[in-house]
Protein backbone atom coordinates (compact mmCIF):
# COMPACT_ATOMS: atom_id res chain seq x y z
CA UNK A 1 0.00 0.00 0.00
CA UNK A 2 1.29 3.49 -1.03
CA UNK A 3 2.12 6.13 1.44
CA UNK A 4 -0.81 9.26 1.10
CA UNK A 5 0.48 12.46 1.08
CA UNK A 6 -1.11 15.53 1.68
CA UNK A 7 1.33 18.42 0.16
CA UNK A 8 0.86 18.78 -3.16
CA UNK A 9 2.50 21.26 -5.64
CA UNK A 10 0.59 23.26 -7.97
CA UNK A 11 3.34 23.71 -10.95
CA UNK A 12 1.13 26.30 -12.59
CA UNK A 13 1.52 28.72 -9.29
CA UNK A 14 4.83 27.69 -8.71
CA UNK A 15 7.48 30.62 -9.55
CA UNK A 16 10.70 28.30 -8.85
CA UNK A 17 12.00 30.18 -6.10
CA UNK A 18 13.53 27.32 -3.93
CA UNK A 19 12.42 28.06 -0.64
CA UNK A 20 10.61 24.99 0.14
CA UNK A 21 13.76 22.62 -1.19
CA UNK A 22 16.36 24.88 1.22
CA UNK A 23 13.95 24.54 4.22
CA UNK A 24 12.82 20.94 3.51
CA UNK A 25 14.48 18.62 6.47
CA UNK A 26 14.53 15.14 4.06
CA UNK A 27 15.65 16.90 1.04
CA UNK A 28 12.41 15.86 -0.79
CA UNK A 29 11.83 18.94 -3.10
CA UNK A 30 13.78 19.27 -6.13
CA UNK A 31 13.35 22.22 -8.65
CA UNK A 32 13.41 20.93 -12.31
CA UNK A 33 12.45 23.00 -15.33
CA UNK A 34 11.65 25.77 -13.03
CA UNK A 35 9.15 24.07 -10.95
CA UNK A 36 9.35 22.16 -7.80
CA UNK A 37 8.62 19.06 -7.46
CA UNK A 38 8.04 16.45 -4.30
CA UNK A 39 10.21 13.33 -4.39
CA UNK A 40 7.38 10.84 -2.87
CA UNK A 41 9.69 8.42 -1.49
CA UNK A 42 11.27 11.14 1.27
CA UNK A 43 8.48 13.72 1.91
CA UNK A 44 7.62 13.08 5.78
CA UNK A 45 4.60 15.95 4.94
CA UNK A 46 6.17 18.20 7.56
CA UNK A 47 4.45 21.17 5.71
CA UNK A 48 7.43 23.17 5.82
CA UNK A 49 7.76 23.86 2.18
CA UNK A 50 3.70 24.68 2.51
CA UNK A 51 4.68 27.50 5.07
CA UNK A 52 7.40 29.16 3.05
CA UNK A 53 5.85 29.24 -0.65
CA UNK A 54 5.45 32.73 -1.49
CA UNK A 55 3.47 31.78 -4.43
CA UNK A 56 1.12 29.72 -2.11
CA UNK A 57 1.87 26.65 -4.99
CA UNK A 58 1.74 23.89 -2.24
CA UNK A 59 -1.06 22.81 -0.73
CA UNK A 60 -2.27 20.49 1.83
CA UNK A 61 -5.10 18.02 0.22
CA UNK A 62 -7.49 17.42 2.88
CA UNK A 63 -9.33 13.79 3.43
CA UNK A 64 -13.13 13.79 2.41
CA UNK A 65 -14.58 12.55 6.24
CA UNK A 66 -17.64 11.74 4.34
CA UNK A 67 -16.30 8.54 3.36
CA UNK A 68 -15.75 7.74 6.85
CA UNK A 69 -19.12 7.02 7.79
CA UNK A 70 -19.20 3.66 5.38
CA UNK A 71 -17.21 1.99 7.77
CA UNK A 72 -18.11 0.69 11.09
CA UNK A 73 -14.94 1.86 13.25
CA UNK A 74 -12.94 5.10 12.21
CA UNK A 75 -10.01 6.36 13.64
CA UNK A 76 -8.99 10.26 12.16
CA UNK A 77 -6.05 11.98 12.74
CA UNK A 78 -6.30 15.53 12.93
CA UNK A 79 -2.99 17.71 13.13
CA UNK A 80 -3.98 20.51 15.76
CA UNK A 81 -6.64 20.89 18.27
CA UNK A 82 -8.10 24.46 19.42
CA UNK A 83 -8.21 23.44 23.01
CA UNK A 84 -7.54 24.82 26.49
CA UNK A 85 -8.00 22.00 28.23
CA UNK A 86 -4.77 20.33 30.50
CA UNK A 87 -6.21 16.89 29.09
CA UNK A 88 -5.17 17.64 25.83
CA UNK A 89 -1.95 18.26 24.12
CA UNK A 90 -2.01 21.34 22.31
CA UNK A 91 -0.12 22.16 19.33
CA UNK A 92 1.94 25.22 20.31
CA UNK A 93 2.80 26.42 16.74
CA UNK A 94 -0.88 27.09 16.11
CA UNK A 95 -2.39 28.19 19.04
CA UNK A 96 -2.86 32.02 17.98
CA UNK A 97 -0.50 34.69 20.02
CA UNK A 98 -3.63 35.80 21.60
CA UNK A 99 -4.91 33.03 23.36
CA UNK A 100 -3.44 32.36 27.16
CA UNK A 101 -1.52 29.01 28.18
CA UNK A 102 -2.75 30.31 32.24
CA UNK A 103 -1.55 27.53 34.10
CA UNK A 104 -2.19 24.40 32.06
CA UNK A 105 1.97 24.95 30.81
Amino acid sequence: MAFYHALQVDEPRCIGCSRCMKICPTEAIRIGGGKAAIQEHRCIDCGRCYEVCPAQAISIKDDDFGMFRKYPHSVALLPCFWVSSPMISVCRRCMPRSMSWGSHM
